[in-house]
């Protein structure tokens, strides 16, 4: 897949950089959405079984999502790699490169919802690591530490999403450097963070489902900063 993609762009280069840019979405995005629409029905098969208390079957479908989380994050890098030549094509020829606003997470927490005797909390970060993080951390306060280990079932690009020992679970495998992590106060835990503000807000709703919340419960949505 990276060689005939790569191939299509570097032919590409002789036309108009209007030509190169629609060319790479055509590629990419149907596959990327594929993925991502997996990764949603598997989220709502994790929040069924766990309701009906089946844990096997949460943690096989996890798995699941584990591995096409992979897939996505293999994706997303094919994504990154054409986008940093496209860079640099743009640098060569002048062109204006338009960003796409950074982003933040809006999470609240409808606590009676969920049946425990607590105000609706909302989270405002001013980062999605950060929001991600201080969820996770209100889950602990409620639930208790040994939720991480059922949260350490859930998958970010090849890892866990929390681990006790970031130094060996947390490694890129390319560059043999750390992915972001943040420390889940109040335990010897860590949060896996490098990831989108998109995927975070997948991540999260992944939480809700395997500790068994109801849909409704908590509300995330990813908002300009």
């Amino acid at each position: 897949m990276h060689w005939n993609i790569w191939q299509k762009f570097f032919a590409s280069t002789i036309h108009s950089e209007s030509t190169i840019q629609p060319t790479m979405k055509d590629e990419l995005q149907p596959l990327k959405d594929e993925l991502q629409e997996r990764i949603e029905i598997a989220q709502e098969a994790i929040f069924e079984a766990a309701l009906a208390k089946d844990m096997d079957r949460v943690a096989s479908v996890a798995s699941a999502v584990n591995e096409l989380e992979a897939s996505l994050a293999k994706l997303a890098q094919v994504r990154k790699d054409v986008s940093k030549a496209m860079a640099a094509f743009d640098q060569l020829t002048k062109a204006n490169t338009i960003r796409a606003a950074p982003t933040r997470l809006l999470i609240r927490i409808n606590w009676r919802d969920a049946g425990v005797d607590r105000d609706t909390e909302v989270i405002d970060s001013p980062t999605g690591a950060e929001g991600v993080t201080r969820f996770v951390e209100s889950m602990v306060q409620v639930y208790g530490v040994r939720i991480l280990d059922t949260i350490q079932r859930i998958g970010s690009g090849g890892s866990s999403l929390v681990s006790r020992t970031p130094a060996t679970d947390f490694v890129n495998p390319a560059s043999g450097e750390l992915y972001g992590h943040r420390p889940i106060t109040g335990t010897d835990w860590y949060i896996k963070t490098h990831s989108a503000t998109k995927a975070k807000e997948g991540l999260i709703n992944q939480i809700k489902a395997s500790l068994g919340m109801p849909r409704h419960s908590v509300e995330v949505e990813a908002i300009e900063r």
